[in-house]
């Protein structure tokens, strides 16, 4: 009977354990330093699978590199199919731009 109650505590255990052990190794994130990235708001337009007509819609000026590298990145994004007429169409995407 002892074993029987070892083996089901031992079983019990077992996958809190694993659980333990998959967190400790997951890697810590990693974040650019503040001062090497530009926040970019891009208001656009959804077409499909992809965004169009995209302008910036930073409350504050943007650096002209960083607005141009966002819009550059917004070109190559796509989107789920469906998601525009899901979201009326538009989107506002954040970007974090290094300089």
């Amino acid at each position: 009977m002892l074993t029987v109650l070892a083996l089901i505590a031992a079983t019990a255990a077992a996958p809190q354990s694993s659980m333990t052990q998959m967190a400790a190794a997951a890697p810590a994130p990693v974040a650019a330093p503040a001062e090497d990235v530009t926040v970019v708001y891009l208001g656009c337009q959804i077409r499909q699978t992809a965004l169009a007509e995209c302008q910036v819609v930073n409350n504050d000026p943007v650096e002209p590199g960083a607005a141009a590298e966002a819009l550059k990145l917004a070109a190559g994004m796509s989107v789920p199919q469906g998601l525009g007429e899901r979201l009326g169409g538009h989107i506002v995407v954040k970007l974090n731009v290094k300089q």
